[in-house]
């Protein structure tokens, strides 16, 4: 009995314990632009900017997943401009050499073959 007396807490008539606030949102702009970094860069990169100035407006979650879709959106896009210029770059290499190819005819045999 002393034991339940010492725990028991005091009843106060009508109170009850403040709710709990309603967790913030993420803001969805950022969770499609992280996914999009990943499938289209450049709608990555877009999402990213409108989410983060969305962010800043009213205050939601998702400041973290809008940066990572702009990091990976500018990293995929500048890694896929770069082996673009690398590929022009070969097929201007590789049509320069072809053009360099010694033009003898070459024989077989007895006959000559004529271009």
């Amino acid at each position: 009995m002393i034991a339940c007396m010492a725990y028991q807490q005091p009843q106060q008539p009508g109170y009850y314990p403040p709710p709990y606030p309603p967790p913030r949102q993420t803001n969805t702009m950022a969770i499609a632009a992280l996914i999009c970094s990943f499938v289209v860069a450049p709608a990555g990169i877009v999402l990213g900017h409108i989410a983060l100035s969305q962010i800043r407006r009213t205050g939601e979650e998702g400041k973290g997943l809008a940066i990572a879709g702009l990091i990976i959106g500018y990293i995929s896009t500048a890694l896929l401009l770069l082996v673009v210029v690398f590929w022009i770059v070969m097929f201007a290499w590789f049509a320069n050499e072809v053009n360099n190819l010694p033009t003898t005819t070459p024989t077989y045999g007895t006959y000559s073959m004529q271009p």
